[in-house]
């Protein structure tokens, strides 16, 4: 089991428009087509390379895109939105006409998965003006809406979007826990109680990526009670799985860096197993005294690429 992260998820950039491309060239009206003729929640990387190259056309789109948010067609309201979020070119291109016409399309919108994708598209625009907007959805019945709040709120502090965060850490919904755990632990540099009661809540969730996450952010923070749950989790599982876990490496390094300031020893049991499993290495410093450090995954095993084993993408 090898964790890929939240963090880990990055679009494609073999998908972003250059001249080589053979999408360059096609006709406007075609694209569109094409982009519509899949399915919006499915994998068609040719569709998905449409919709870029119409991102990439913006200016020339933004006489007809008012009338896509406004179609009886959801496919083409979901389109446009996905358009004006232009997540897959590296220029933003009038982002405040797009802000202004997602959240028009926001305050209308009755279909779950038109909101998720105005939400993610607003998400990808960065306009301080949509956090409202966007928080209105966060109890959202369908979990693909709750989702896009929580990954539109990543690296955001204010007190509204952290209480929100935390709030959706114990989501009915594994992918929302994930994310917002996610979200909390790692995205933001903020260390309160009412934050680390939400990670310590994530280390007895059910899924093994949640508690990874969970133990990270405590780790991060220098909390104690990463040593019961981590020394749970590496006695839960084989150490050739262990050794692929992104998250348990992530933990590990934390760990050490303040078992290192600690000399009270208070880490000492998680440390120790750590060395058995081979999770922390040590090598002489210029005195000849140990240096302990934690190998990657993949000098530990080098045949495992990243995400082979256990990896998490957006639903």
């Amino acid at each position: 089991m090898s964790i890929v992260r939240a963090s880990d998820h990055q679009i494609n950039t073999s998908d972003k428009v250059s001249p080589a491309d053979p999408f360059a060239t096609t006709a406007t009206d075609a694209l569109i087509e094409i982009a519509l003729a899949a399915d919006p929640d499915g994998d068609d990387p040719l569709a998905w390379k449409a919709t870029v190259a119409l991102q990439s056309r913006l200016f020339e789109l933004l006489e007809r895109i008012p009338q896509w948010t406004e179609s009886r067609e959801e496919k083409r309201r979901r389109l446009a939105a996905t358009v004006l979020g232009q997540c897959g070119i590296k220029m933003t291109l009038d982002a405040d006409q797009c802000t202004t016409l997602l959240l028009k399309m926001l305050s209308t919108e009755d279909s779950a998965a038109v909101i998720a994708d105005v939400i993610s598209a607003l998400g990808h625009l960065e306009d301080p003006r949509a956090l409202g907007s966007v928080l209105h959805f966060h109890q959202h019945p369908e979990s693909r809406v709750r989702f896009a709040v929580v990954y539109f709120l990543n690296g955001k502090s204010s007190d509204v979007a952290v209480s929100v965060l935390i709030e959706r850490s114990s989501d009915g919904d594994r992918d929302v826990r994930d994310w917002a755990m996610f979200g909390l632990g790692s995205m933001i540099n903020l260390d309160t109680p009412e934050i680390r009661a939400a990670l310590a809540a994530g280390l007895d969730d059910v899924d093994d990526e949640v508690r990874g996450e969970a133990l990270v952010g405590l780790s991060t923070r220098g909390d104690l009670r990463v040593v019961p749950a981590l020394l749970k989790e590496l006695n839960r599982h084989e150490p050739a799985i262990l050794q692929g876990w992104t998250l348990i490496h992530d933990t590990a390094e934390q760990v050490m860096a303040h078992a290192s300031r600690t000399p009270t020893g208070e880490w000492e049991p998680v440390v120790s197993r750590l060395k058995e499993l081979g999770l922390v290495r040590s090598t002489p410093d210029e005195n000849g005294l140990p240096v302990f450090n934690v190998p990657s995954s993949a000098e530990i095993i080098p045949s495992i690429r990243a995400g082979e084993l256990f990896t998490k993408e957006l639903p």
